[in-house]
């Protein structure tokens, strides 16, 4: 009976700038059977390893896991990789839709709900331009505030969930980007300073009597 080859290699070379670590190199490796890799120090045996694994590349010759060819199984997990950054971006103009969403509801609701405050302000001589601009420099302060918090979130869980997860796997990269972040706070900033300004003037359209009245 014909063991199943789990690994096979043909004419496998490795070659480094000034080195070659491995020179045609064919073995087979079959299932249910137990290996060892035995040699000096510099004899090639991690850079053997990390090539069937994947986390190296070889410089000439054939490799096959289980039946395929390396190099179907590298376009498999490039499609793979392709649906996860699919699925990530997906994710992730989800939830930036509802972060932008939500600030529109905070700005919004914080008006609705000071109205009387804003219109007392506007009878004792405070104009509705710099009624804007206080506004508009409180929902800055929110979105920085936002922003700053963000940061550290993203930093804590970088730090103690993340590297140790990619420390333990070896088959994965990761990289801190901060760049997102920036990005949904500058466009909540350019939110607060459009819709605050435009929601407050279509709200405070009746004279300051009616306004009070109405939401006391």
């Amino acid at each position: 009976m014909t063991e199943e080859v789990i690994v096979e290699t043909k004419n496998l070379t490795k070659k480094y700038k000034h080195n070659t670590a491995l020179n045609n190199i064919n073995l087979k490796l079959e299932k249910g059977k137990v290996y060892g890799f035995i040699g000096k120090n510099g004899a090639g045996k991690t850079t053997f390893i990390r090539i069937i694994t994947g986390l190296a590349f070889l410089t000439s010759g054939e490799l096959s896991l289980f039946g395929n060819s390396r190099d179907l199984q590298i376009k498999s997990f490039k499609d793979f990789k392709n649906l996860i950054e699919f699925v990530g971006y997906s994710l992730s103009i989800v939830l930036f839709l509802i972060s932008v969403l939500n600030f529109i509801n905070v700005i919004a609701t914080e008006i609705l709900r000071n109205m009387v405050n804003l219109s007392i302000l506007e009878a004792i001589g405070m104009t509705k331009k710099n009624i804007k601009k206080y506004l508009v420099k409180k929902n800055l302060i929110y979105s920085l505030c936002g922003l700053l918090f963000s940061f550290i979130i993203m930093l804590l869980v970088d730090k103690f969930i993340l590297m140790d997860f990619i420390e333990q796997t070896q088959w994965t990269s990761y990289k801190f980007v901060i760049m997102p972040l920036i990005l949904v706070n500058f466009v909540n900033i350019i939110i607060g300073i459009i819709f605050t300004g435009r929601f407050y003037e279509k709200h405070s359209q009746n004279s300051l009597v009616d306004r009070i009245r109405s939401l006391e």
